[in-house]
């Protein structure tokens, strides 16, 4: 799969989901709202080595910010955001890639009172190249990881309305379908996963 069809898939993926519709945050504030967010990321990769053999991957911490925009109708609406985030994959304890990305989730919502449920898809290109540390040794750039990545979001949250913004805060899982790594070898994969906490105002 080469980086062209990446990326349309992932504008594809993301038009699918932004058909979708839901937000209650939106809802609130009216037809169309904004908002900023922030917030942490804690996350890793799937992985096989060449032989098809799972490669460990401990969790890192990033941090992730930025803004968007919400449309709802009722107890269902769409949010589309612009995220500025710093993401971090560890390889078998020894090697640890620091990604910064500009990351593009579409997130369908449907609310049961202040309570929401998302499903979704994101789209995600690094700004700068990655650096990898192996070891104690200096970062060096990490030449072999992917310029663009694509998958798909589900999650919970929570809205709280007030008289001139909103509140919510917002529990993403990130799965990640593209490959990591620029041009895999044999049975060798590596795909994004990230559990993920945004607080937001919206107004």
């Amino acid at each position: 799969m080469n980086k062209l069809f990446q990326i349309k898939f992932g504008f594809i993926a993301l038009l699918g989901a932004a058909s979708m519709s839901v937000s209650q945050q939106a809802t609130a504030a009216g037809p169309i709202a904004w908002g900023i967010k922030a917030g942490l990321g804690y996350g890793n990769m799937s992985a096989t080595d060449t032989t098809g053999t799972a490669v460990d991957s401990a969790y890192k911490l990033g941090f992730l910010a930025g803004g968007g925009m919400e449309i709802g109708v009722g107890p269902v609406g769409v949010g589309i955001d612009a995220l500025y985030a710093m993401r971090s994959i560890d390889a078998a304890g020894v090697a640890t890639t620091k990604m910064n990305r500009l990351e593009i989730p579409v997130i369908a919502r449907f609310s049961t009172g202040m309570v929401a449920f998302s499903a979704g898809g994101y789209w995600a290109m690094n700004i700068g190249t990655p650096q990898v540390t192996v070891g104690t040794a200096a970062a060096v750039d990490a030449t072999n990881v992917a310029s663009s990545d694509f998958g798909l979001i589900a999650g919970v949250g929570i809205g709280i309305p007030a008289l001139l913004a909103g509140f919510t805060l917002d529990l993403r899982y990130n799965f990640g379908l593209a490959e990591l790594t620029d041009v895999p070898t044999g049975s060798e994969s590596s795909k994004f996963r990230s559990f993920d906490l945004v607080a937001g105002v919206t107004f």
